[in-house]
């Protein structure tokens, strides 16, 4: 069949092609060049460029809606006035950002379900966390030190207390006593409340949390079963909140993952190249924000802006150095110094305030299947550098003690009193990496070990401090140094889905 028989009589198919090659395309704009041509005269099809193009295109509409979220969220912002430093564009900015326990906002019933028992609203207002945000722009990273609530501070009248205390005194009393532990100037100041919490992170979506346990503490009402469990609006508040499963590191450790799941979740494409979310998640939070009158838009852009360019996992996590001890939160003094110290000059950090997250209760504890259980050597009495410390208003009870040691072995290299008498019993504190030795002292006592406290300076790598209820060296213990604990590496109580 001839081509001439596909069509009517008299179709010249020729003509039609050559016509059709004449026929200049509808998209064309005058005063834009031509589209390249391919062989046979077919138009290359721009793809390239049409994807960078509507790339653009996205882009610029998200920096347009981000500037106006900015701007909207700066007038709906609660403000406070608090006289801050002013700060040079190359130096890095410190923001303190406090968690707050305030229940302004929320509905008695609400109020039930955070605090069934009633305790947290009979004992005030409080910063429930205390974080310094330090961002360094010249070096593109970021490290948050938390501060243990109960941690021991004077404060810049020259009294003493828990650097939660200054909280009670209001906003501008918690920046200076900062300032002051610090020793690094505070920018800004933001303070988010309960309900600004809970918004935020219902408005994410929620986030997931893998628990080794399941878990129902009626104090703070965080009900999880053992897995992962997705933490939303009041359960991801009592989560974070939660006092009694692990220590109050451990609650900072908590935090901690938290921070770094919510961070991974915001800069996220599902949560910035969708507006609604976006639009939702600033309103709830500059609805429940307090910031300094300071904080203006162009700050509040730079903050945005640096915090989503990091990756999540290079921002930096630490504690404050310190060691908790019967009533409060000792500071050891020299790692701090060198920490904020490091931060300050822009040098790189020692390894000071990095904590292990939170385990498993001892009871359930077990090695890691990758890491067999070994046993650590014995260690022998004169290999402990031992100071022994009065704790008790009893003169000379620290050199009847030693006396009683020396003959056993143990190396004392100092008898004095402890930085009080007031100890109710007796403890064995040691420096970093000395932990084994602590043990071996304190298996004469039946004593707790902790780490050294910043108020204690001994000569020794071990300090055992007696108190008012003293044990004397058992028989056992005398004649045959009791071996360090075996190795074990507990599973984390937390960790990310």
């Amino acid at each position: 069949m001839s081509r001439r028989s596909l069509g009517p009589p008299g179709l010249d198919w020729g003509s039609v092609v050559k016509s059709q090659r004449t026929v200049k395309p509808r998209h064309r704009i005058p005063g834009f060049p031509r589209p390249p041509r391919l062989r046979g005269g077919r138009h290359r099809a721009p793809v390239v460029r049409s994807w960078a193009a509507r790339a653009g295109i996205v882009f610029l509409v998200l920096i347009l809606l981000a500037g106006v979220l900015v701007v909207y969220a700066n007038f709906r912002l609660t403000r406070i006035d608090i006289p801050l430093p002013d700060r040079a564009a190359s130096e890095p900015m410190n923001v303190l950002v406090l968690g707050s326990d305030s229940r302004e906002g929320l509905s008695e019933e609400d109020q039930a379900k955070l605090d069934p028992t009633g305790r947290d609203a009979r004992s005030g207002r409080r910063a429930d966390t205390i974080v310094l945000v330090h961002i360094d722009e010249q070096q593109r990273k970021a490290v948050l030190v938390h501060f243990p609530r109960d941690l021991k501070v004077t404060f810049p009248d020259g009294g003493t207390g828990k650097i939660n205390g200054a909280y009670q005194k209001g906003a501008e009393s918690m920046v200076r006593t900062v300032e002051k532990v610090s020793g690094l100037p505070i920018h800004h100041y933001i303070e988010v409340n309960f309900v600004g919490f809970r918004n935020i992170v219902n408005a994410l979506g929620g986030v997931d949390v893998y628990f080794e346990r399941a878990i129902n503490d009626k104090d703070s009402g965080l009900n999880v079963k053992k897995g992962c469990v997705e933490l939303k609006g009041d359960q991801a508040l009592a989560f974070v909140r939660v006092r009694k499963i692990d220590s109050d590191f451990g609650r900072i450790a908590r935090q901690q993952l938290f921070a770094r799941l919510v961070m991974d979740k915001v800069i996220s494409a599902g949560t910035l190249f969708n507006p609604v979310k976006v639009v939702r998640l600033v309103t709830l939070g500059a609805e429940n924000i307090t910031a300094d009158e300071g904080l203006g838009p162009g700050d509040m852009k730079d903050i945005a802006i640096r915090l989503t360019n990091l990756d999540p996992n290079s921002v930096d996590m630490r504690v404050y150095p310190s060691t908790p001890s019967d009533s409060f939160v000792y500071p050891d003094q020299k790692e701090a110094d060198a920490l904020f110290a490091a931060l300050k000059e822009g040098e790189p950090l020692p390894d000071y305030g990095k904590e292990a997250a939170p385990t498993v209760d001892a009871t359930v504890s077990r090695p890691a299947a990758a890491a067999p259980t070994t046993a650590a050597p014995a260690v022998k009495p004169g290999d402990v550098s031992l100071s022994v410390l009065n704790g008790t208003p009893k003169a000379g009870a620290a050199r009847a003690e030693a006396d009683k040691l020396t003959p056993k072995g143990f190396k004392v290299v100092e008898v004095a009193d402890a930085d009080t008498d007031t100890y109710k019993k007796t403890v064995v504190f040691y420096r970093k990496g000395k932990e084994a030795e602590a043990k071996a002292v304190a298996a004469h006592y039946g004593a707790d070990t902790k780490r050294l406290p910043g108020t204690l300076e001994p000569q020794g790598d071990v300090a055992l401090v007696l108190g008012a209820r003293s044990g004397t060296p058992s028989p056992a213990a005398a004649a045959a140094p009791s071996a360090a604990p075996k190795a074990t590496a507990p599973r984390p109580l937390i960790h990310a889905c």
